[in-house]
């Protein structure tokens, strides 16, 4: 049978059951209370997956919608899937709460229902951490690194998996390309390993720690988050292992080739990141130091900044009792993120500079209306179609937000709850605002309220597009379908007279 997407699903499961197994092997050496529940998860989930990837083959070429269809299906079922230790352990009062953290996981959100987190096991908490590592590099990408069967289509469902302005080989073969982004990902997991275990962490929570830091997932086995350690090693560790993830991993791949640390700098980009968290940095600084004192606001505003504009979300410090506009800088960078090509959400760097620069051109224009004005980045022109693109990814990203505010709002959330959950979830955060911020969780809101924000997270962690395309594919069948009936009945109607 020929199909893309049910092969890269069957293939993502079969990953998936590898994590699960991998967590029993840990809850095993540990204290094996969980052992079962990994094990039925890791059984079901690999036997599926090992069905559907062996009985299935994919397209060589296929469409941008194929491609879109496919990855989305993959994060939809991933979602599902991963949840069923956590519902064969009772972990959760409600079976879509299993799903909630399990989706927060995948898309590297952070925000969590799991209350208390301590009193869960160190097999199931693995799990959970490993959702956040496979998901930041991309399931879909791991199978373009093994799977040599894509082809062309395979840069599809790069573009849509690790998605751009436009998508970058590294090399010639796509699988190539995806091999070079997963040996750069698993480079910086062990160095930011090796960097915890420098800081007197054990290994298990040196890897929990790593796996989701360069994710930028979030998620720790510990109900205080970072502030657990209280170690000043462990926050600069980590703020270098964030800040890893949300920097552009084609950059790190010519750093690491030999091409020297300038090509960040080169990076228009990069410079507007790196100026972006020093410039947040030091205002967050001058908003908390006068309650916090100097050396302690510039240690916590320097760690939560970069948490939240890479999109992690961990925490040192619950940042709801700040300042009413130290607040508000978060939240623009909840929205904002950090660099294409990353693992971090949000909308990225280069976009809000497109946007910036369209914006900037249509001012000029109405100055000079006979001039002629190119969008550059890096000193290239960008093509017109890229510029669409960014300009409609942008729109639709502020349409959902607002949809998504109007449906928490609706169900019984206040708006500025409302309005942090919404970022934090379609911009793959974790903390919001208010009770839900890092002292707090999601489980402050509604049922169907939690429901909206699980679609945000995936629309958020595939950049939109995606997921209203597949919306698109579904609608179109349902409508082609119901007209063939209509037109079987009419027919049938008609032979009757």
């Amino acid at each position: 049978m020929t199909s893309s997407s049910l092969h890269v699903t069957g293939f993502a499961l079969v990953v998936s059951g590898l994590g699960m197994a991998l967590s029993a092997l840990v809850d095993l050496l540990t204290v094996p209370d969980d052992l079962g529940p990994l094990t039925v998860g890791a059984l079901v989930s690999g036997g599926v997956g090992a069905v559907l990837w062996w009985f299935t083959r994919p397209r060589v070429r296929s469409t941008p919608a194929t491609a879109f269809v496919t990855v989305t299906l993959a994060w939809a079922v991933l979602g599902v899937a991963g949840a069923i230790p956590f519902w064969v352990a009772g972990t959760f009062a409600h079976w879509d709460d299993a799903i909630f953290e399990t989706v927060s996981g995948f898309t590297a959100t952070g925000a969590t229902v799991l209350s208390p987190i301590e009193g869960t096991g160190q097999g199931l908490l693995f799990w959970r951490s490993l959702t956040q590592w496979l998901g930041g590099i991309g399931v879909v990408v791991l199978a373009l690194s093994v799977l040599p069967h894509f082809g062309v289509g395979g840069l599809s469902l790069l573009a849509a998996e690790a998605p751009g302005p436009e998508a970058e080989r590294l090399a010639p073969r796509v699988q190539s390309t995806a091999k070079l982004l997963l040996r750069v990902y698993v480079l910086i997991t062990g160095l930011v390993i090796a960097g915890l275990l420098g800081g007197g962490l054990s290994i298990y929570d040196a890897a929990t720690h790593a796996f989701t830091a360069v994710s930028t997932g979030g998620f720790s086995p510990y109900d205080a988050s970072i502030a657990h350690f209280d170690s000043l090693w462990v926050e600069g560790v980590l703020i270098a292992g964030m800040l890893a993830g949300a920097i552009n991993f084609a950059l790190h791949w010519r750093v690491f080739t030999g091409r020297g640390p300038s090509v960040y700098w080169r990076s228009s980009e990069a410079r507007a990141f790196g100026l972006l968290v020093i410039a947040s940095t030091a205002f967050v600084t001058i908003l908390v130091a006068g309650d916090l004192g100097w050396a302690e606001g510039l240690r916590e505003s320097a760690f939560q900044v970069v948490s939240v504009v890479t999109t992690t979300g961990f925490a040192t410090a619950d940042f709801t009792r700040w300042a009413a506009a130290a607040q508000l800088v978060l939240v623009a960078l909840m929205i904002s993120g950090s660099m294409t090509g990353s693992t971090s959400g949000a909308l990225k760097v280069m976009r809000v500079q497109v946007v910036s620069r369209v914006a900037l051109r249509h001012v000029r224009r109405a100055l000079a209306p006979r001039g002629v004005f190119v969008i550059r980045h890096d000193g290239r022109a960008v093509d017109e179609e890229v510029v669409g693109r960014v300009v409609a990814l942008v729109q639709a990203y502020i349409v959902m937000v607002v949809a998504g505010m109007l449906a928490v709002t609706m169900l019984g959330s206040p708006i500025d709850e409302a309005l942090g959950a919404v970022a934090t979830s379609i911009g793959g955060v974790g903390p919001g605002l208010g009770r839900a911020g890092p002292a707090g969780n999601f489980l402050v809101f509604t049922r169907p309220a939690r429901a909206v924000l699980v679609v945000l997270m995936i629309v958020g962690r595939l950049e939109v597009f995606p997921v209203l395309l597949t919306a698109a594919v579904a609608w179109r069948g349902v409508r082609d379908g119901t007209r063939h009936r209509v037109r079987h009945v009419v027919d049938r109607l008609r032979l009757l007279r």
